[in-house]
């Protein structure tokens, strides 16, 4: 199920320590904000808005740098290991942000309203 940001209900995903309230577009560690880069941000939203499930590679492109990308730009991959410097314990082993080989990358997380 791919969660709309669009929608009047208040939808939150949660992961670890985190909450990311995709309506607001706001990350929160133990209820407490958590800033971060805008970039990093667009793809955690990304990602959150379909959690548990595969994002392509070239749909997070799109989403965070727009549609003129260059196929086999690697800057994804690059914002990916940024963001799991910031939110996981051992970003080389991963639990939140999941490598799909071959498709993108996959978070996850519980959806809560």
């Amino acid at each position: 199920m791919t969660l709309s940001t669009g929608s009047p209900l208040a939808v939150s995903i949660c992961f670890g320590d985190f909450r990311l309230d995709l309506g607001k577009q706001q990350l929160f560690r133990k209820s407490e904000p958590f800033e971060m880069h805008s970039v990093q941000m667009q793809l955690l939203n990304a990602l959150g808005s379909s959690p548990n499930r595969a994002v392509s590679r070239d749909n997070l492109i799109a989403r965070t740098r727009g549609l003129d990308h260059d196929a086999l730009d690697r800057s994804i991959d690059v914002q990916v290991l940024r963001l799991r410097q910031l939110i996981e314990d051992d970003p080389a082993k991963p639990r939140f942000i999941k490598t799909v080989w071959g498709v993108g990358y996959m978070l996850l997380a519980e959806v809560v309203s």
